[in-house]
């Protein structure tokens, strides 16, 4: 039997920003229709949007939000108080609670960004049914692990050292797609990441995927055998490319770039649906 699959992503506005002015509700919208026309969900499987309350209380009285929420089976709103600042609203994604409950444990889940669109059945992701006696991650690779958008900013002369003793040519990995299964342990990963995060006052260019990368350095080279990580094949995600521009195995579209800046990642993600519409 093919497991559950838990799709969630995370929408917020920061203190102090008018939340009618936010340029990422479009592009959630457009999120949601994505997953309504290709994801193939199923009654099994859910769909989460981590939220601040300020924001949600916002779109809850849009017909647009309500028609496609309704379209998609076991739609669910995890709300969070507004955050601060994009370190913190990012940080989000990494709360498990009201994500992982004891009645899913064992489902896929996959993480995605707002402005990752799929465009193919998610369940291609994970072909492999795979056991349950251990955590699986699901990583995207991209640029080398030690570059300063990974863990450059962060590793010591000593994991600099490890890294390229052991495992030279090792990717970095995106902290906008990244999936598990069996969340025995996900908890363990997570909290590395959220204590990474706190005593880290630099702020990075890529927000928190210095972190995420940490955590992986930590679990693939010194607590070794706690995960078992999956490298996605790069065929299933386009980056920064349209869907006439993809092969049959692409799954998702990644359009990705400079963080927190709106209307560079509107401009793509809205020229990917009128050229899906022509």
């Amino acid at each position: 039997m093919t497991s559950p699959v838990v799709i969630y992503t995370n929408l917020f506005t920061l203190e102090g920003r008018d939340e009618k002015k936010n340029k990422y509700i479009v592009m959630y919208y457009v999120w949601l229709l994505y997953i309504i026309k290709y994801a193939h969900l199923t009654e099994s499987d859910q769909c989460i949007t981590q939220i601040d309350s300020v924001t949600f209380a916002h779109i809850k009285t849009s017909l647009l939000f309500n028609m496609l929420s309704k379209r998609i089976p076991n739609f669910k709103v995890v709300e969070y108080n507004q955050p601060r600042n994009i370190k913190d609203g990012i940080l989000q994604r990494y709360y498990m609670n009201g994500i992982v409950d004891s009645s899913n444990t064992l489902s896929y889940f996959i993480h995605l960004d707002i402005d990752v669109l799929v465009i193919n059945n998610i369940r291609n992701m994970f072909k492999n049914d795979l056991d349950n006696n251990g955590t699986t991650i699901y990583l995207r690779p991209e640029e080398h692990i030690l570059g300063s958008n990974y863990y450059g900013e962060l590793a010591s002369d000593e994991d600099k050292a490890l890294i390229m003793s052991k495992c030279p040519n090792l990717p970095g990995f995106s902290a906008g797609i990244f999936g598990w299964k069996n969340s025995k342990d996900i908890d363990d990963f997570f909290k590395f990441i959220l204590a990474k995060a706190k005593e880290t006052d630099k702020e990075l260019y890529t927000v928190e995927q210095p972190f995420f990368n940490a955590a992986v350095f930590n679990y693939f080279f010194k607590k070794i055998g706690i995960f078992r990580f999956n490298i996605l094949s790069p065929n299933i995600v386009g980056h920064n490319i349209f869907s006439i521009q993809a092969n049959s195995e692409t799954i998702l579209l990644n359009f990705c770039g400079i963080p927190g800046d709106e209307e560079f990642h509107l401009n793509k993600i809205l020229t990917q649906l009128i050229l899906t519409a022509l």
